[in-house]
């Protein structure tokens, strides 16, 4: 048999309509299909955030620059600088060094010739030597002296080494002869000038050394060094026979 309209079931009425509250904010309704009633429940809480991290870009470590390094290598060397003077300083305060003092006793020449445009001759030198110093020893270690003619060498010898004791002072005497194996050659016009200077009365020489030196005080300081003394404008005379007068005294000049 055909089902018809008549027949279908018809929903139930007469119930009063359900009452209740509004959902709070943020909730959401809903009604369970089973058996029509609704109800309200409350969606469970988002996870709490974890702290806040500001990200930065990533930088590379400084680089140590080499100024401040050279810096201190600049201060201690001038550190080093400065004290040493000090001590120099203070050094030559308490002994306040001296150049020895030279002066030529005399010079003189015997067997002079120039004739034939040849030297010969035989020069004899005395020197005194002081040393001035209250506090310090001088050891005279290499002397080497030469005779010269108008800034021209004409012989050259070598000394012996010696010393002085405080405010000591000595005498030494050595000679040059010319032609020997230490002369050098000697220009033939510088002398025929030589032998008209010798005419006229004088011919000036000049007594030149050059020595290294050693200033000792006790066994605490030694100081070594060199001079040049220069012992100039010597003049020998000649008499109207040819014969040679001494040179000299004359104080010399001493560097240092």
């Amino acid at each position: 048999m055909a089902s018809t309209s008549e027949d279908q079931p018809k929903p139930v009425t007469g119930y009063p309509p359900q009452m209740g509250y509004p959902p709070p904010a943020g909730c959401h309704d809903y009604t369970a299909a089973t058996n029509g009633y609704a109800y309200m429940t409350q969606p469970p809480p988002p996870p709490p955030r974890g702290p806040y991290y500001p990200t930065q870009p990533y930088l590379p470590p400084p680089q140590r620059s080499p100024l401040p390094l050279l810096r201190r290598l600049l201060i201690i060397l001038i550190s080093f600088i400065l004290i040493a003077c000090m001590i120099s300083l203070i050094i030559w305060l308490i002994l306040r060094p001296q150049l020895p003092i030279f002066r030529l006793n005399s010079l003189s020449v015997s067997n002079f010739n120039t004739t034939n445009s040849k030297l010969t001759a035989n020069w004899y030198t005395s020197i005194t030597v002081l040393n001035p110093n209250h506090k310090l020893r001088v050891s005279f270690d290499r002397i080497e002296s030469g005779l010269f003619y108008r800034d021209t060498i004409l012989a050259v010898d070598l000394l012996n080494p010696f010393h002085l004791g405080t405010k000591e002072q000595k005498v030494y005497s050595y000679e040059f002869d010319s032609p020997s194996s230490k002369q050098p050659d000697v220009d033939n016009l510088l002398i025929e000038e030589m032998g008209r200077d010798q005419s006229k009365g004088n011919v000036s020489f000049s007594v030149r050394t050059l020595t290294d030196m050693t200033y000792k005080a006790g066994s605490w300081f030694t100081r070594h060094g060199s001079i040049r003394v220069f012992c100039e404008d010597i003049k020998i005379g000649f008499s109207p026979e040819g014969k040679p007068i001494d040179g000299g005294p004359i104080e010399c000049i001493v560097y240092g």
